[in-house]
C-alpha cells in the first residue's frame, strides 16, 4: 500500500515525506524535526532555499586543441527541417525534456533540475562554469554565428522559434568548419504520460562533430556538462556545479532523478518512482502503475540526497 504522508519537510523539499520512511530519513539527515511547515507547499516553492552553489571551488585546467561549439534549441524541435541539415546525426536514446520551455532552458544552461530555478533567480546566481570559462577567454554568445572564425573560443547558443533556410545554412556552415554542434528540443508536443514515462518526456537530440558514449537515458542537464567538458578538465568533473554528467566521457548512471514542476521522478533501469507534491510515492513500469510496490529505501534516500547537493541542508 502507499505511504501515508507526514507533515515534516525541509527548505529544498517543501513536501511531507512518508511516515514509514521518516525515521530512516531523519537518520540520514534528509529531514529536520525542527523544521515544520505546512504540507500544501509545492516542491518548486523554494524561495527561502539557502544555496550552497557551487558545492566547492572549481579547480580546473584548460583543455588543449578545443574547437567552438554551437547549441541550437527550440521549444519544440522542428524535426522535418532539422533532418534536412547535412551532417547532423540523431541520437537513438531517450533525452528527457521538460514540461515547459523556460524550465527546459534553465536545465540546459545550469545543468540542474528545474526545482533550483526559483532559488537561482532570487540569488541572481549565474552558472558556476561561466567565470572559469572566462578565465580561459572562452565566451558564450546567445546567437547563431554570423561568420565562422577559426578558433574563436566561443560557445554559441541560439534559441530559435523556427528553423529558417538562413538558420539551416548557418548550422551547415558550422558543421563544415568542424564546430561541435548540438541541436535539440526543450519540450515535446505530447502530454506527459502518467508516471512521466521516458517516451512521453522524450525530446530529439542531433549532434555533429561530437563523439558521445552510448547511453540508455539522458537529460537536458547533461548537455552543458558535455559542452563544458570539452574546454576544461576539473578535479571533481562537473559535480561541483551540475547534477548532469559529460556524456562524451560517461555512460548512463542509475538512478537518475528529474523534477517536473511540483513532482520528482526517480528513473531506474526497470522502474520509475514518482514523488507527488503531497509526498505520496507511486511506482511505474513502462506505462503501467505498480499499485502495491514500495520504493527501495536506498534508492529513494540516495537520489534525494544527490538532488539536495546544492542546498545548505544537503550533504
Amino acid at each position: 500500500m502507499f505511504y501515508t504522508p507526514i507533515t515534516k519537510q525541509d527548505d529544498l523539499f517543501p513536501l511531507s515525506y512518508p511516515t514509514t520512511a521518516k525515521t530512516l530519513m531523519n537518520k540520514h539527515g534528509l529531514l529536520d524535526d525542527q523544521q515544520a511547515v505546512t504540507t500544501d507547499r509545492l516542491l518548486r516553492e523554494i524561495d527561502t532555499l539557502e544555496l550552497t552553489y557551487p558545492s566547492a571551488a572549481l579547480l580546473c585546467a584548460k583543455q588543449a586543441n578545443v574547437v567552438d561549439t554551437l547549441i541550437v534549441t527550440m521549444d519544440v524541435l522542428d524535426t522535418n527541417s532539422v533532418e534536412q541539415i547535412t551532417g547532423l546525426q540523431a541520437m537513438t536514446w531517450p533525452v528527457l525534456g521538460q514540461l515547459d520551455a523556460t524550465s527546459g532552458a534553465f536545465e540546459l544552461r545550469y545543468g540542474l533540475p528545474d526545482l533550483y530555478m526559483a532559488a537561482m533567480a532570487k540569488a541572481q546566481q549565474e552558472p558556476a562554469y561561466i567565470d572559469r570559462l572566462q578565465d580561459y577567454d572562452i565566451r558564450i554568445v546567445s546567437s547563431l554565428p554570423t561568420a565562422v572564425e577559426e578558433d574563436s573560443n566561443t560557445i554559441w547558443w541560439a534559441q530559435l522559434e523556427r528553423v529558417s533556410a538562413t538558420d539551416m545554412r548557418a548550422v551547415e556552415t558550422a558543421i563544415e568548419s568542424g564546430m561541435r554542434v548540438f541541436v535539440l528540443g526543450l519540450t515535446n508536443q505530447k502530454a506527459p504520460a502518467q508516471g512521466f514515462s521516458e517516451d512521453s518526456m522524450q525530446v530529439p537530440l542531433y549532434v555533429a562533430n561530437v563523439e558521445l558514449q552510448a547511453q540508455q537515458l539522458t537529460q537536458l542537464v547533461d548537455i552543458m556538462p558535455t559542452v563544458v567538458g570539452h574546454y576544461m578538465n576539473c578535479a571533481e568533473g562537473t559535480k561541483t556545479w551540475s547534477l548532469g554528467q559529460d556524456i562524451a566521457k560517461h555512460d548512463t548512471e542509475w538512478p537518475m532523478i528529474a523534477s517536473y514542476g511540483s513532482q520528482l521522478v526517480i528513473y531506474t533501469e526497470a522502474e520509475r518512482i514518482v514523488i507527488d507534491q503531497d509526498a505520496t510515492t507511486r511506482m511505474f513500469q513502462g506505462t503501467e502503475e505498480m499499485p502495491n510496490a514500495v520504493p527501495p529505501t536506498p534508492i529513494l534516500i540516495n537520489a534525494l540526497r544527490d538532488v539536495k547537493r546544492f542546498s545548505a541542508t544537503g550533504e
